[in-house]
């Protein structure tokens, strides 16, 4: 655990915890992307440009932004930070010499990010306490590990681990962490109903005595569990949550296009099954914690009256309240 006495320490601690507790309110999580999908951004929207479905100002201003970013301890030496101010340089040509340094220069800064900011930390009087938070939060989160396991692997560390050390080594750690590749999980999402395609179900369907088989061999408890049929689907995840959260990402794509093409009803379980795994994990939505208590208190919930500016602008913040899927998981699943 670190010590008590490390201010710095403790406002960085408090920070990383806050950025992955799932119940911060939204103006106080974390909303920027880390150095390194930054630099891989750029480099899909370089590609963009070549195929005219993005214009080079909007890449150039992508540039211009990533530079600001770039004066950043997990770049490395000035030798590395040097060589990315050099390749981030208007009209980046896809697959010429730049972009190709560049990319080169994204997978250095990847393999090897934790440990600039381990060395930084070292000299906590010349950084601010938010922006290391914001480094190291962004950066896992962008790897493709969920908020609840990094939640616990940082609590634990920071103040249930026997000992002191300082933050520098739980860096290293978090490091080590990141370095190891992701695995498979298989994940089981069951439902209550589904509607069928024109062919039929899908191939890979299971009915219910199927499903029930399934759980058992993975050691679940059946109990309770209502369902009609599931499907496994076998995604590649850095924990069993960002396995789940994976699985129900594709089942709301599968959700959005079965509530366009037909009138039947789409309802899946709000658990799903992670083989390996000893409970099973939850899919409901993630709430923002974005909230207009004076509806409330004034009793205006359901107030009849003529549409204003001010329903507009709660017509906006509805979306607010139920988190998108993550930067990192549209990647894996190939949405722009």
């Amino acid at each position: 655990m670190i010590s008590d006495v490390n201010e710095w320490e403790q406002l960085v601690a408090a920070r990383l915890l806050e950025f992955f507790d799932a119940k911060t309110p939204w103006h106080r999580s974390l909303w920027n992307p880390g150095l390194v999908l930054t630099l891989n951004e750029i480099l899909e929207a370089s590609e963009a440009v070549r195929m005219s479905v993005l214009s080079e100002e909007a890449l150039n201003f992508a540039i211009e932004t990533s530079l600001k970013q770039a004066l950043d301890p997990g770049v490395g030496d000035s030798q590395r930070l040097k060589a990315l101010q050099t390749t981030l340089r208007p009209k980046l040509r896809f697959d010429g010499l730049d972009f190709l340094a560049l990319r080169h220069l994204a997978q250095d800064i990847e393999a090897a990010y934790l440990n600039g900011w381990a060395a930084a930390s070292s000299l906590p009087n010349k950084l601010k306490a938010e922006r290391v938070a914001r480094a190291i939060a962004s950066h896992l989160l962008d790897l493709g590990f969920s908020a609840d396991y990094l939640h616990r692997w940082w609590t634990y560390r920071l103040f249930h681990e026997q000992g002191e050390r300082p933050l520098a080594d739980l860096m290293l750690e978090g490091h080590a962490l990141a370095s190891k590749p992701p695995r498979n999980y298989d994940v089981l999402v069951v439902f209550e109903s589904i509607p069928k395609t024109k062919s039929g179900f899908p191939t890979d369907w299971l009915n219910a005595p199927s499903v029930s088989q399934w759980l058992r061999k993975s050691g679940f408890d059946i109990a309770g569990v209502r369902q009609r049929g599931g499907l496994v689907f076998s995604v590649e995840a850095r924990d069993g949550q960002a396995a789940a959260d994976t699985a129900v990402e594709i089942i709301d794509n599968l959700a959005a296009r079965a509530s366009i093409s037909t009138n039947d009803a789409f309802q899946y379980s709000p658990r799903a099954w992670v083989a390996g795994e000893k409970v099973p994990r939850d899919l409901r939505q993630r709430r923002r914690g974005v909230h207009v208590r004076a509806l409330y208190r004034e009793d205006a919930i359901y107030t009849r009256c003529s549409p204003s500016t001010v329903d507009a602008a709660f017509e906006l913040l509805a979306p607010l309240e139920t988190s998108s899927p993550t930067v990192a998981n549209r990647r894996r699943l190939g949405c722009n």
